[in-house]
C-alpha cells in the first residue's frame, strides 16, 4: 500500500510542478488505486504506512486552482489516509485494552480523524467498518460520527446523497443513523430517484420499511413495485403520504416566502412553529375549498407542481415583480397567496382577508371571501380511557345534520392546533393540520350519523386532543349559503348539558364573530343569551363594538350601544372604535359614536387623532363631522401626531384638496399655524410640494404658507419639487417669487437637483428665473456635472448652450472627465471629450485621466482617451510626478487589455519610473503574466535591470511568480546561474523567499543547486534559514547536499535550528544531516538552538542523538559555558537532557564552580541540586586547591555562599596555602560572608601555612568589623 500511494502522490507532485502534463488516464488510474486501497484497508489486508509522513507530502502540493480533477483526486488521497489512520488508531485503543469493548464515545484523536474525512460516504463507512470488526454497537457508532446538516444533504459528484447511497447499497444501519441525523427521506438525486425508489428497486423491503415509516413518498411507479411486498399497513401509510406530503410542502413554501420577503419571514417575533402553523391552517381551508367546488384533484395537482418546483432556489426574489417570475415561481407564488389567503379561518374568527401583510408583491388570487355563519367556544369533559366527550358529540350531531343539503366548513381549534372538518352529502371528510396526510371520509348517513361522528370524536380524543380529561375547543361554523337550520338551533346548543360556552383561544365569542359580520340577528340573540359578552375583548383587543365600528355595521353599532358597550374602549394598538371607523371612512357609525359620547380627540399609540387618520384617508364626511364636532368643543383640529404630522400635513401629502380646503378654513377662526412642520422640519407646503399635488400648493399658497421655509437639511419646497420634475408645482413657486438659488446644507440648488434628475423642463424654468448655471455642491459637482455622471444628455445640451464650465474641478482638484475616466463611466466621458474637455488635464499628482482609466482597467474609457490624445497630438507617454507612465500603471495591475491598447497606441514598452522599474518590471513583480507577454511581444527589453540592479527575472523569482518566470524564459536566453546582488544567483532568491514552485520551476531549466552567495550558502541554506519548509523539501528531493557549509563554518541543520524552524530541523536529519556538525568554534546546531532556548527544537536533535557534553573551541562543555554566563534557562534545558554536572576544563573548573566564582546563584542551585541527585561532590576543588565555597568566598558571593553551605559543603575545607573560605572572605572584607560561615561554624582561629589566623589577617588589613565579627566567635590573634 506504501508504494502505491506514494506513487499516487508523487503522480501529483508532477503535476503541481507541471500543471496540464497529467492525462485522464493517470487520473483514472489513481482512482482504480484509491477504490483497491480502500477496499483493503475496509477488510484488514492493508499493509501498515506513515500516514502522517504521506500526509505531510500531500499538505506540500501545490496544484493549479483551476485543476478541478486534480484537486478532487488529491480529496480522495487525503481521505484515504486519515479513513486508514482512524482505522488504525482505533484498531490500537482495541488491542491494547484502554477501554471496555462496549462502546461509548469516539476518543478525541479518533473524532479528529473522522473529521478530517471530507467524503461523508468514506467517513460513515469507515466508522461503520470498525464498528463491524467487534465494537458492540453498530448504531452507537454511527450516532457519534461527526457530521454537520450540509454533509448530510450533500450530493456527490455523481449527483446522490449519502442517504441514497446507503439505501441503493442496503446499509440499513446507516440509513437510521442518518434519518436521526435529519436527512431529508425525499431528497432526490440528480436523475429525480428517491432513497424509496432505490431501496425498492433492489428489493431491500427492510430498509424501504424504515424510509416509509420516517415519511418517505413515492411515484406511482414504486408504489406499484411495492404493493405486493409490503405489509397493509406499509401499504396504508405510502398511499396516503403519496398525496401529499406536509414534511415536503411547508419547508418548499417556507423557503420561497423567505427568498420572497426576507424582512418579513425572518421576523424574530414570529416564531417558525406559528408561520408553519399558519401555512398548515391555510392548507386545510383550501383543500376544503377544493371540496367545496368538487375539484379535490385540481388541489393535488397544485400540490404536485408545487414539490416538482426546483426547491434550491438560490437567487433573490425580494425585489422582482410578479410579471418577471418564472412560471415555476408563479405557481408557487399563487399557491403561498391562497394559502396564506385562506389561513385567516382558523386564525382570525373564519374572517378572510388579503394576506398581503404576510406576503410579498401581488395579490393573486381567485379563492371567495370566506365568512362564519356561527362562532363559539366551548369546554367539554370527557373520559380519557374511552375517549368519549358526550357534549361535542351532542354538539356535531346538531350542526352536521341541520342544513343538511348544505355543504359547509367546520373548524375545531384549540392553541395553535386546528382540525378542519368539511361536509357534503352525508359524508365528512377532516384534515389534522399537524399531521402529514389527509383521512379518507367517514359516513354519517342514517342510520350512521350518531356512530360516525362518535368515531371522529374519539379518534380526535386519542390523536389531536392527547387523551385530554377536558377540551376547550373554538368552533367556527363556515358556509357559503346562509345556514338557517344552524342558526336555529342555537338556543338548543346552548342549552346542551355540561357544555361551558366561552370564547376561543383568540377570545373571539359568538358576539363578536356575529358583530364582525354585521349578523345583526345574531347580534341581538346574543346579546339576550350572553350579554356579559358586550366588551369582552378578543386578541389584538378588538370589543364586539370596535369590531363593528370598523367594518361599517352601523345597526349592529346602535344596538351594541344600546346594550351598554363602552364607546371608547381601545384596542391593543391604542384605537378607539370611534378612530377605527373614522380610518375607514364609516361616516354613519362616527356620528353614532359621537353622539354617544366618544373622545373626539384620543390617539392611538402612533399620537394620530380619529380627525388626523380620517384626513389621512381623505374621508371627507368623517373629516368635516370631526371639524365641526372639535370647534364646538374647542378642540385643536391641527393636533399631530408623535412625529410631529399634523392633519393638515398628512392631507397635504396624500393630495386630499378637499380636506385641506376644510381644514385651513377652520384655521383662521381657530388661529392655527398654517406651517407647522414635522420633526424634520417638513412644512404643509413642503410635502405637497414634494408629491406633486399642485392643487393643494396653490390652496396652500394662496392661504399664505412660507414659501421659502426649509426643512432640517435645508430643502425648500421649490427644491424638493425640482429634484421631483413637478414642473407645475415648481411654476407655481417661481411665480410666488421662492428664491431660485437658495442652497441646503449639502451645497445643492434646486438647480442641481433637477439637474440630477434630468428634469429639463424644470431646468428650462429655473433658467428663465436667473438660476446660476455653475453653482457647485460641497465637493465642486457642477450641475452640470451631475447631468453627467446620469447620462441626461438633454440637460447637458441645455447647459451647455447656456455655457456651463467643461472643464470644472471637483473638490480633490480633479476635473470633471478625470473624475468619470476613474469610475469607468465611458458615457459620461464620451459627453465631456465631445463637449470639448481638456484631455490631459492633470490633477496636483500629475495624473491625468487616462492614466487613472488605465490603472483602474476601464479599457473602453482607455480607447475613447487614447483616441482623443491622438486627434489632439497629446503624448501618451506623459509620467506622473514619480515618473509612472498608464503603461506602467496598467501592466503593474495586470490589466492586459489597456497594456495592449496603449502599445498599440505606441505606448513606450521600456520607459521607466524615477527608480528605473519598467512597466515590464513591475508586471513581472506582481506576477502579471500575460502583461508581461504582452509587453515581450512589443519589444520590451526582458532582462533590463531597475536602478536596484535587479531584473525583471530575478524580481518575478522573489516573488514566485512561476508562470512570469516560464514567459521570460520563453522570450530570452538568460544565464539562469548568473548571479545577482550579494552572489544570489535565480535559484538563491526563489529560496530565500519560499518560493517553491518557483524552486522546482529553475531547477527544471537547469539552476545550479549548490551555486553559493558570497557568504557560501547554498539554496539549502538559504531555504532552511528562512524556515521554508516546502522549498527546503523540493531542494532535498532534488538532491541538494545537506551538510554544505557557508563560510562561517555553519551548515543548514545549524541555520534551521538557530532560527527555530522546527519542521525544517526535522526534514534535514530525515534526510540524513549530521546532527552534531560544529564550526571552528565548536557552535553545533544542538547548542545554538540551546543559546536561543527554542526547546522544541532542542528536543528534535536529542531525539536524533546530538550531544550533550559537546565540547567548545576553549575546552569548555557546553554546561560550563552556560554557568560561566548564568544563563538559567540554558543550564536547565541541558541538565533535563542529560548533560553531566561536573565535566570540567583543562583548570579543574567545573561548572558548579565557575558558577559559583560569577555569582550565578540560580545556576549554582540548579547544578547543585542535580549533583545531590547525581551523588556527585560539590566540595571538587580545581587544580590549585580552591572549591566552589572557596572562590565564592573569596569574590563575596553571599548567597552562593549561603547556598553553597546549606547543601552541606565542606566549610573549612583549605587550599594547599591552608587558605580556608573564612580566610580568603576576611582577606577580602567580605564581613556579610564572614557572618555565614561564622554561623556554619567555620573554624574562626584556623590558620594558614603562614600561621596566619583570620582575626591577624584582619587585623593587618584594618578591617575593623571583620574583626569584631571574629573576637564575638571566639577568635584568637
Amino acid at each position: 500500500m506504501d508504494d502505491r500511494i506514494g506513487n499516487i502522490i508523487s503522480s501529483l507532485e508532477a503535476r503541481g510542478l507541471q500543471p496540464g502534463a497529467a492525462s485522464k488516464a493517470d487520473l483514472a488510474h489513481i482512482d482504480a488505486t484509491i477504490a483497491t486501497l480502500k477496499d483493503e484497508a475496509f477488510s484488514g489486508d492493508a499493509e501498515e504506512i506513515s500516514c502522517d509522513k504521506l500526509l505531510e507530502r500531500v499538505s506540500n502540493i501545490e496544484l493549479d486552482a483551476e485543476d478541478s480533477e486534480g484537486m478532487q483526486a488529491l480529496r480522495k488521497v487525503e481521505d484515504i489516509l486519515h479513513c486508514r489512520k482512524f482505522l488504525s488508531i482505533a484498531e490500537k485503543r482495541e488491542i491494547e485494552g484502554q477501554e471496555p469493548r462496549e462502546f461509548t464515545a469516539y476518543t478525541d484523536e479518533e473524532l479528529a480523524e473522522l473529521k478530517h474525512i471530507s467524503d461523508v460516504r468514506l467517513r460513515i463507512e469507515t466508522a461503520y467498518t470498525f464498528a463491524e470488526k467487534g465494537r458492540a454497537s453498530i448504531q452507537r457508532h454511527l450516532e457519534e460520527i461527526p457530521i454537520t446538516k450540509e454533509e448530510i444533504s450533500h450530493r456527490d459528484e455523481t449527483g446522490n446523497t449519502p442517504l441514497y447511497i446507503f439505501a441503493r447499497d442496503s446499509n440499513i444501519e446507516a440509513v437510521k443513523a442518518l434519518l436521526e441525523k435529519g436527512a431529508d427521506v425525499n431528497k432526490a438525486s440528480e436523475n429525480n430517484a428517491t432513497p424509496l425508489d432505490v431501496a425498492a428497486e433492489q428489493g431491500r423491503m427492510d430498509v424501504v420499511e424504515v424510509l416509509i415509516r420516517n415519511g418517505a413518498i413515492t411515484t406511482k411507479k414504486t408504489l406499484n413495485i411495492l404493493k405486493p411486498k409490503i405489509s397493509k399497513e406499509l401499504l396504508f401509510i405510502l398511499e396516503d403520504t403519496s398525496l401529499f406530503s406536509q414534511t415536503r410542502l411547508i419547508p418548499r413554501l417556507l423557503n420561497y416566502l423567505r427568498l420572497r420577503n426576507p424582512e418579513l419571514w425572518t421576523k424574530e417575533d414570529e416564531s417558525e412553529k406559528n408561520k408553519i402553523t399558519g401555512l398548515c391552517h391555510g392548507l386545510t381551508t383550501l383543500y376544503c375549498y377544493y371540496q367545496f367546488l368538487d375539484e379535490e384533484n385540481v388541489f393535488f395537482e397544485r400540490i404536485r407542481i408545487a414539490l416538482s418546483t426546483d426547491s434550491d432556489m438560490s437567487r433573490s426574489l425580494a425585489e422582482t415583480r410578479y410579471d418577471d417570475l418564472s412560471e415555476d415561481e408563479k405557481e408557487l407564488e399563487q399557491l403561498c397567496n391562497d394559502i396564506l389567503y385562506l389561513q385567516a379561518p382558523l386564525t382570525k374568527g373564519g374572517q378572510s382577508t388579503p394576506a398581503k401583510e404576510l406576503s410579498f408583491l401581488s395579490d393573486k388570487t381567485e379563492i371567495k371571501t370566506l365568512s362564519s355563519q356561527l362562532h363559539f367556544a366551548a369546554t367539554f369533559p370527557g373520559d380519557t380511557e374511552t375517549g368519549e366527550f358526550e357534549g361535542l358529540v351532542t354538539i356535531l350531531i346538531t350542526i352536521l345534520l341541520a342544513d343538511a343539503k348544505k355543504q359547509k366548513f367546520l373548524f375545531l381549534s384549540t392553541g395553535d392546533h386546528a382540525v378542519g372538518i368539511f361536509y357534503k352529502n352525508n359524508e365528512c371528510f377532516f384534515y389534522d393540520s399537524n399531521t402529514t396526510y389527509f383521512s379518507p371520509a367517514f359516513d354519517i348517513t342514517p342510520p350512521y350519523q350518531e356512530q360516525g361522528i362518535r368515531w371522529l370524536v374519539k379518534n380526535l380524543a386519542f390523536t389531536t386532543f392527547d387523551q385530554q380529561d377536558r377540551i376547550t375547543l373554538g368552533i367556527n361554523i363556515i358556509a357559503q349559503e346562509d345556514l338557517s337550520e344552524i342558526k336555529a338551533k342555537a338556543k338548543e346548543l346552548y342549552s346542551v348539558t355540561n357544555i361551558d360556552f366561552k370564547e376561543d383561544d383568540n377570545g373571539f365569542t359568538p358576539l363578536w364573530i356575529a358583530a364582525n359580520k354585521g349578523d345583526i340577528d345574531s347580534v341581538k340573540f346574543f346579546l339576550d343569551e350572553y350579554p356579559a359578552a358586550v366588551n369582552k375583548r378578543a386578541k389584538g383587543g378588538a370589543t364586539p363594538l370596535w369590531i363593528a365600528a370598523q367594518n361599517g355595521h352601523i345597526k349592529v353599532v346602535n344596538a351594541l350601544l344600546d346594550a351598554g358597550a363602552t364607546v371608547d374602549e381601545v384596542s391593543d394598538d391604542g384605537c378607539t372604535p370611534l378612530y377605527i371607523a373614522a380610518q375607514k371612512g364609516n361616516i354613519d357609525v362616527v356620528k353614532s359614536l359621537l353622539d354617544a359620547g366618544a373622545t373626539i380627540d384620543k390617539p392611538g399609540k402612533s399620537g394620530a387623532t380619529p380627525l388626523y387618520i380620517a384626513a389621512e384617508n381623505g374621508h371627507i364626511a368623517v373629516v368635516k363631522a370631526l371639524i365641526k364636532n372639535s370647534v364646538e368643543k374647542g378642540i385643536d383640529i391641527n393636533k399631530p401626531n408623535k412625529k410631529g404630522v399634523t392633519p393638515l400635513y398628512i392631507a397635504a401629502q396624500n393630495g386630499h384638496i378637499a380636506v385641506v380646503k376644510a381644514l385651513i378654513e377652520n384655521f383662521v377662526e381657530k388661529g392655527n399655524d398654517i406651517n407647522k412642520s414635522d420633526k424634520k422640519g417638513k412644512t404643509p407646503l413642503y410635502i405637497a410640494a414634494q408629491e406633486g399635488n399642485i392643487d393643494v400648493v396653490k390652496t396652500l399658497l394662496d392661504a399664505g404658507s412660507t414659501i421659502d421655509k426649509p426643512e432640517k437639511s435645508g430643502a425648500t419646497p421649490l427644491y424638493i419639487a425640482a429634484q421631483n420634475g413637478h414642473i407645475e408645482v415648481v411654476e407655481a413657486l417661481l411665480d410666488a417669487d421662492a428664491i431660485v438659488d437658495q442652497v441646503a446644507d449639502n451645497g445643492r440648488t434646486p438647480f442641481y437637483a433637477a439637474a440630477q434628475n434630468g428634469h429639463v423642463d424644470v431646468i428650462e424654468a429655473l433658467l428663465k428665473k436667473g438660476a446660476t448655471i455653475d453653482q457647485a455642491n460641497e465637493e465642486g459637482v457642477t450641475p452640470f456635472f451631475i447631468a453627467v455622471l446620469n447620462n441626461h444628455i438633454d440637460v447637458v445640451k441645455v447647459l451647455l448652450g447656456k455655457g456651463a464650465n467643461v472643464n470644472g474641478k471637483l473638490k480633490d482638484g480633479s476635473t470633471f472627465l478625470w473624475a468619470s475616466a476613474a469610475i469607468g463611466n465611458i458615457a459620461s466621458v464620451k459627453v465631456l471629450l465631445e463637449a470639448g474637455a481638456t484631455v490631459d488635464m492633470a490633477r496636483e499628482d500629475g495624473t491625468t485621466p487616462l492614466f487613472i482609466a488605465a490603472q483602474n482597467d476601464h479599457i473602453d474609457v482607455v480607447r475613447a482617451l487614447i483616441k482623443a490624445s491622438i486627434e489632439k497630438a497629446i503624448d501618451i507617454n506623459k509620467p506622473i510626478k514619480n515618473g509612472i507612465t498608464p503603461l506602467y500603471a496598467a501592466a503593474k495591475n495586470g490589466h492586459v487589455d489597456v497594456v495592449e491598447a496603449l502599445l498599440e497606441a505606441g505606448a513606450k514598452p521600456d520607459q521607466a519610473d524615477d527608480n528605473g522599474v519598467t512597466p515590464l518590471y513591475i508586471a513581472a513583480q506582481n506576477g502579471r503574466a500575460k502583461a508581461v507577454r504582452a509587453l515581450l511581444d512589443n519589444g520590451a527589453e526582458f532582462d533590463r535591470a531597475a536602478d536596484n540592479s535587479v531584473t525583471p527575472l530575478a524580481i518575478a523569482a522573489v516573488n514566485g511568480h512561476v508562470e512570469v518566470i516560464e514567459v521570460l524564459f520563453a522570450h530570452g536566453k538568460p544565464n539562469i546561474n548568473d548571479p545577482q546582488r550579494g552572489g544570489f544567483t535565480l535559484l538563491a532568491i526563489a529560496a530565500q523567499n519560499g518560493r517553491a514552485k518557483a524552486v522546482r520551476a529553475l531547477l527544471a531549466k537547469g539552476a545550479d543547486i549548490e551555486q553559493a552567495t558570497d557568504d557560501g550558502a547554498t539554496p539549502l541554506y538559504i531555504a532552511a534559514q528562512s524556515g521554508h519548509i516546502a522549498t527546503v523539501e523540493a531542494l532535498v528531493t532534488a538532491g541538494a547536499k545537506i551538510d554544505q557549509l557557508n563560510k562561517k563554518g555553519f551548515p543548514p541543520l545549524y541555520a534551521a535550528a538557530y532560527g527555530k524552524h522546527e519542521k525544517v530541523v526535522k526534514a534535514l536529519l530525515e534526510a540524513g544531516a549530521t546532527v552534531d556538525q560544529a564550526n571552528e568554534e565548536g557552535f553545533t546546531p544542538f547548542f545554538i538552538a540551546v543559546i536561543n532556548n527554542h526547546i522544541d527544537v532542542v528536543k528534535v536533535l536529542l531525539e536524533k542523538g546530538a550531544n550533550v557534553n559537546g565540547k567548545l573551541k576553549d575546552g569548555s562543555t557546553f554546561l560550563w559555558a552556560f554557568a560561566a554566563r548564568g544563563s538559567i534557562a540554558n543550564v536547565e534545558v541541558l541538565l533535563e537532557a542529560g548533560a553531566t554536572v561536573d565535566m570540567a576544563m583543562e583548570d579543574g573548573t567545573t561548572p558548579l564552580y565557575i558558577a559559583a566564582q560569577n555569582g550565578h546563584i540560580d545556576v549554582v542551585r540548579a547544578l547543585i541540586k542535580k549533583s545531590i541527585e547525581k551523588g556527585i561532590d560539590i566540595n571538587t576543588p580545581n587544580k590549585n586547591g580552591i572549591t566552589p565555597l572557596a572562590i565564592a568566598s573569596n569574590n563575596g558571593h553571599t548567597a552562593t555562599v549561603e547556598a553553597l553551605l546549606d547543601a552541606d559543603a565542606m566549610v573549612d575545607q583549605a587550599n594547599e596555602d591552608g587558605l580556608t573560605p573564612l580566610l580568603v572572605a576576611v582577606l577580602n572584607n567580605h564581613i556579610a560572608v564572614v557572618r555565614a560561615l561564622i554561623i556554619a561554624k567555620a573554624d574562626v582561629n584556623k590558620a594558614s601555612v603562614d600561621g596566619y589566623t583570620p582575626l591577624a589577617v584582619a587585623l593587618k588589613n584594618g578591617h575593623t568589623e571583620v574583626a569584631e565579627a571574629l573576637r564575638a566567635a571566639g577568635a584568637k590573634e
